[in-house]
């Protein structure tokens, strides 16, 4: 199950144990998007 799979990981990862210490990576991922947004209440201006 996945508990037991878990608890496997976990029992194996122990094994990387140094100084009373685990050893860890992180990774960040940023994002950001833009909606578009509708035409209506919009006006264009255009410069001749």
């Amino acid at each position: 199950t996945g508990k037991d799979k878990f608890q496997l990981m976990i029992k194996m990862y122990e094994s990387y144990r140094k100084d009373e210490k685990l050893p860890a990576t992180y990774e960040v991922i940023y994002g950001h998007a833009w909606k578009k947004t509708a035409n209506i209440g919009n006006i264009a201006i255009i410069n001749n």
